[in-house]
Parts: structure tokens; sequence; C-alpha cells
């Protein structure tokens, strides 16, 4: 896929003309694409063509726009001609829109072209502060609430969301934006360092405690969580009983501690530990994860081993990969374990135990009867005597 610039779109004070600024600090090859809009000058402005109302409207009656919007009674709008000027420059268009913007696709021409996009937010509370530190001190925390949830019911058009905390988190956002302009054309496995940009930013990877120390070179170590399946039952385990037992030829469906939101440019795919596999575990599913997927991995623990094997609360027992892909997946898991995370919600039709198990077990059955089946004779023969005997002296 040919992108031929890059979108940020998302809340009010979420960074996005901060972070836009940074990206072409970082790179001169990126220009933002000025904006035309109806509102007066504000003191942070900057990129602006400032029209009359009535001059918009002239504008849009030529269509000379590829995106407009309103809000707040005023007009904003992103013409052909700016985007275009910045293309044969040579140089990579920086959209700053509003979230409703990507509902339709953008053209030029007539042709659609594609974006990099990106949606950017914060906590509501970071958000009122920017907002008030920039002095727009005429929005209550109610209002800008209800316009924040409003802007993210449309946040699934964008590629990748991004979430930042501080002001600070700023350099490290655009070093991701720029890494993922760089290989938009390009896939393999992710490293490192950028798991855990994503992870911080994008939730990659997310829990209660989420640890960063569980990224490895090139994988995150998933831990085990508290509730599994086991002999047709489901278990929760509990800080006085942190263990779970899996007999030998018995088998467990389990959870991790953490939870996935796949974007739908990354793919995942994770096994057990070498460790794991050594005591006789083996994963018994299938190991991929699909973009667009979000929600808690499961996975069926299979013990092939003759002793039972206890798993502990918080194990290291699997690890996964993520996968960027040469080009976002065009139709992401929208399936119906989608933000699903019960186990019950995996198990369509419950097998309560092992057929190896069971089969263990009736074997174990039948060596206790054969024990008996060696004095049947014998049993027989004084059953018989004793049948005659009473006969003889009736």
């Amino acid at each position: 896929m040919k992108y031929i610039g890059i979108i940020l779109t998302g809340t009010s004070a979420s960074g996005k003309s901060t972070i836009a600024k940074n990206l072409c600090a970082f790179n001169s090859k990126f220009q933002i694409v000025q904006a035309i809009t109806t509102r007066p000058k504000r003191a942070d402005d900057f990129n602006y063509e400032y029209i009359s109302k009535k001059e918009f409207e002239e504008r849009q009656n030529r269509n000379e726009y590829m995106v407009k919007s309103k809000y707040r009674n005023e007009f904003y709008a992103i013409s052909y001609i700016h985007i275009q000027n910045i293309i044969d420059a040579g140089k990579v268009p920086i959209l700053i829109i509003t979230p409703q913007s990507l509902k339709e696709p953008l053209q030029i021409n007539g042709v659609n072209v594609e974006f990099l996009s990106f949606f950017l937010d914060a906590p509501d509370s970071i958000l009122l502060k920017r907002l008030y530190d920039r002095g727009d001190n005429t929005i209550n925390y109610e209002d800008m609430v209800d316009r924040n949830n409003s802007d993210r019911k449309d946040q699934s058009y964008a590629l990748y969301k991004i979430i930042t905390n501080v002001n600070n988190d700023i350099k490290e956002v655009t070093d991701l934006i720029a890494w993922l302009w760089n290989t938009q054309n390009s896939g393999g496995i992710l490293p490192s360092q950028i798991l855990k940009l994503l992870i911080k930013y994008c939730s990659l990877v997310e829990s209660e405690s989420i640890n960063m120390d569980n990224i490895s070179t090139a994988s995150f170590d998933l831990t085990l969580g508290s509730s599994y399946f086991q002999n047709g039952q489901i278990k929760e385990l509990k800080d006085n009983e942190p263990n779970i037992v899996i007999q030998p030829g018995d088998f467990i469906v389990a959870s991790s501690q953490e939870r996935v939101n796949m974007p739908p440019s990354i793919a995942g795919r994770f096994d057990l530990t070498v460790s794991m596999f050594c005591k006789g575990l083996i994963l018994s599913n299938g190991p991929q994860v699909d973009p667009g997927f979000k929600g808690i991995l499961f996975c069926l623990l299979f013990n092939t081993s003759n002793e039972k094997i206890e798993l502990k609360k918080g194990t290291h027992y699997a690890t996964i990969e993520f996968h960027k892909l040469i080009e976002p997946s065009r139709n992401p898991y929208t399936g119906k374990y989608q933000e699903k995370e019960k186990i019950m919600e995996y198990l369509p039709e419950i097998a309560k135990f092992s057929v190896i198990s069971q089969m263990k077990n009736d074997i174990s059955s039948l060596k206790k009867e054969s024990y008996w089946l060696k004095y049947l004779p014998l049993v027989i023969s004084l059953a018989s005597l004793a049948t005659a005997l009473f006969k003889a002296f009736s």
C-alpha cells in the first residue's frame, strides 16, 4: 500500500499540532498542510488561512475542499491545492483533521488516496489541563468529556491509536510515527524498541500491572492468569491456592493475565516456553493472533508426561511475537471472540475429561479387576464345594 501522507486526528488538546511540528523538525521531508478556518485567530494558532464564512461557502461550491468540518459553529477545511503543492515539492503532507473527516474515503481528482492515520488521545483530566494551559477556559469538564467521547466513537477509522499521558511523551510518539512511516511497505517481527513504544502508547499489550521487563529482544512474555477450565469446571486461582495441578494425560484451558489490542497492521504468534515444553506440556490450539483481535489469550495445555505438572499464577508460560504486515489487513478480525474475556465463551462444547486421562483410569480399573480374576476359579470351586456339602447334610 502506498500512502501519500500522514493524518493526525483525535480529541482536542491531544497533541496533534505539537506532534506534527515535531515530525517536521525530525525530518524536513514532512510538511504540515495549511488548513482553512472561519474562526478568529488564537494565540497558539499556526499554519491556518483565515477566511470569512461567505468565502468558505464560495470555495466549497467550487469543490476546492478534500476535507471539511464544522465545530462550535465555525468551519474548517483542507483544500486539494494545498496538499498537491506539498506532494509536487517532493514532501510528505501531514493533515490535522477531525475524526469525523475520516468516515469517507479521501480523494484527489476523483481517485481514492491512502494516508497513514493516527488517532491521538489522552486521559480527560490531562486534556482539560492542556486546554486551560493554552488559554481555553470557555469549556467545562462535562462538555469536554461528551465531545471527546463523541470523537472516540470514530477512532476505528484510524490505523493506530496513540494515548499520551504527559508532555514529554511527544518525542517518543514522534519517533514511533516516523518509524511506522519509514517502514510502511515492509514487514517482519517487531524488535524490542518498537514493542516498548507500541505497548506504552498503543496498548498493544495491557494488563492491570503491565511489566515492561517482560519485553525480550523481539517478543513479550505472557503470564498465567487466575481463571482456567479443568474437569468440566471453571476455576479461579487464589492467594492461598495459587497453583494449577495438571495430572498426567490431562488438559486445562488457561488464560493469560495480559490482553492484546492488535491493530490491522500487526499479527501475533504465541507458543509455550521451552521450560514448559521440557516438562511435557504441549500447546494444543492454533497460535495465530489475527490483526484486529482484542482480548485475552486462551490456550489448551496438555500434559504428555507421566508426572503431574504444577503451574503457579503469574508464571511465564508462553511467549508472543508480533509481526508487522507488509500492508494492513483490509478485513481485520471482528469475529465472535472479539473482546471476550471469559473461558466459557471460548468453549461451545465442553469436553469434561481428557480421553487419554479417561483411558488411563479405565486401564487402572481393569488392572484392579484382573487381580480378582486370578482367584475366580478357586472362588467358583469353593462355592461348588460349599453347595455340595450343604446338600449332603440337608
